[in-house]
């Protein structure tokens, strides 16, 4: 498979995870709301012909938990 990487044409072939873990970043502001993200990898590609070069398309996950309402 082809792609373009930097302005250049490069041929890239598409390589498999033998294990994942994606572990959740997590944020608590100050009102007590708790944002979580997280990146996972769609695809992983190594470029053909270059040691340890991979090009990783990914989608960012993010969760959020809101605190409560005084009134509530």
């Amino acid at each position: 498979m082809k792609m373009n990487l930097n302005g250049k044409e490069v041929d890239v072939d598409q390589v498999w995870a033998v294990r994942d873990t994606e572990p959740w970043n997590e944020y608590e502001l100050e009102n007590g709301d708790r944002i979580r993200l997280k990146t996972v990898a769609k695809k992983i590609l190594k470029v053909r012909g270059r040691d340890h070069e991979y090009v990783v398309q990914s989608a960012n996950i993010i969760d959020v938990d809101n605190a409560p309402s005084p009134e509530e």
